[in-house]
Order: C-alpha cells, then structure tokens, then sequence
C-alpha cells in the first residue's frame, strides 16, 4: 500500500479527485482516505501542518496500516531564481534547518519518478529540500536561506515524515512543486491559519485591517497554488503507476 501524505486538504485535493475512494478516517488534525488509482491501494493521508502534525500523523498510519512506500507531496516556495510556480521538485535530499541529521529519497523511487515524469511534460527537477519550522515570508529571508544551505525548495513537514520513514526502513520519496517564486512576498499566514490550513476568521480581519496591503496579494496567491496543484496532481498520478505498492 503506498502512502501518500499532503499536509493541506487544498494539496490533497487533486488526488482525491483523480482515485477511487472506498473509506474515509478522520482524527486531529489527520485525515486518512483509503482507495485506489491504476491498480494500487493507496493511502491518501492530510497530516496537518508542520512538525507536530507530520509526526503524529505519520506515526498513526505507520502503526496501523500495512505501509509499503511512502510519498510526502505538496506546496513549498523556491529558494533559487530559476525554480517557477508549476515545476516540480523531487527531493533527492532532506534537511532541517536546525538539525544535523540528513535524510534521503530511496533511490529506486527517485529513479522511477526521473524515469516516468518527463514524458508527463512536466518542468520536473530534482534538488534538496529544505523543511523549516516557519516559512519566511519575505524575499531577502528567502535568499538567505538558500544562500545559506544550497538548497532549491522550502517547505514545513517532509523532513519529519522521511524520519519516520527510515526508522522503519520504508522507501521514502519527497515531491514537491512550487507555488511561490523567490520574488514573492507572503503574508504571515501563521497568524490567521491553523494547522489544517483553516482561516482563523477573526484574526485574519485583524491582520488585515493592519495590513489591507496583503489582502490584495491573495488572488495572485490562489492563482499560483491552482497551477502548483495541476503539477502536483500530474506529477503523482504518472507516479503512482510505477511504484510497488505490494505489502
């Protein structure tokens, strides 16, 4: 069975789209879908939001289902100027911002997914990723950090699912596509969005009262993660075919 984990439900959307659903779990903040896309059992899984979320969400479905591979897939922000909203990263290494350990997409899965996506017409890429317990909002916080690690991608939750995924010694592989350029300046959604991904009302209308510069900065945002979830979607279901996803 192979594992698919998005940590929002807007990544998770153009997945569960495209599979045969049979089942639907829900807990906090976690959401797992059973079903089924070209022949393979599939575990489409919402993890939530950051570290706290990737962890406890990826434990509970190592412990209790038959887990074969596992994909951690969704949105992150490049760090270098060449990388467009639309191209497709796959994570050839994993690191954290503040932790020495490394980890690293199997190779098999790698290959196949260098293999199978080019024909998908893709801009498919592969490059280390970087997971951060926040992401910058600003563009000069943005290069710093890709001057500082070398580094293409940014992201919040994969570092954390490959560790669980080489405790036990599962094939692990990171897609990412993404859904802000290095230029692009972000509102501290942090301050008005919870772990699921959910608007906190309230305190977005504070946020925004403060800062209607923002505001007008949503509808370039919606359009740039509408064209990272064509990708995404793309790139996974012209992955999904290639990967043994025998127990």
């Amino acid at each position: 069975m192979i594992a698919l984990l998005g940590a929002l439900q807007n990544e998770i959307s153009g997945i569960e789209k495209a599979i045969r659903v049979e089942r639907r779990v829900a807990g906090k903040p976690w959401q797992v879908i059973q079903g089924s896309f070209a022949g393979q059992e599939i575990l489409l899984v919402r993890t939530g939001m950051g570290k706290q979320c990737a962890l406890k969400t990826t434990a509970h479905v190592f412990e209790n289902y038959p887990v074969s591979a596992v994909i951690s897939f969704g949105f992150a922000g490049a760090l270098v100027a060449e990388r467009k909203v639309g191209d497709v990263a796959l994570c050839r290494n994993l690191y954290h911002e503040s932790a020495a350990e490394r980890y690293a997409s199997d190779a098999r899965l790698l290959a196949l997914a260098e293999q199978a996506l080019p024909g998908s017409a893709l801009r498919l890429f592969t490059a280390d990723c970087l997971t951060v317990d926040a992401l910058a909002a600003s563009s000069p916080d943005r290069h710093i950090q890709g001057e500082a690690s070398a580094v293409q991608v940014v992201e919040m939750e994969s570092y954390w699912v490959a560790s669980l995924a080489a405790a036990r010694a599962l094939p692990f592989l990171g897609v990412r596509a993404i859904s802000d350029e290095v230029g692009e300046c972000l509102p501290p959604f942090d301050c008005f969005m919870n772990s699921n991904g959910e608007w906190q009302v309230m305190d977005a209308l504070r946020y925004f009262l403060v800062h209607p510069g923002d505001l007008l900065k949503l509808p370039g945002i919606y359009r740039r993660s509408q064209k990272a979830l064509i990708s995404l979607t793309a790139s996974l279901t012209a992955l999904i075919p290639e990967v043994d996803g025998g127990a």
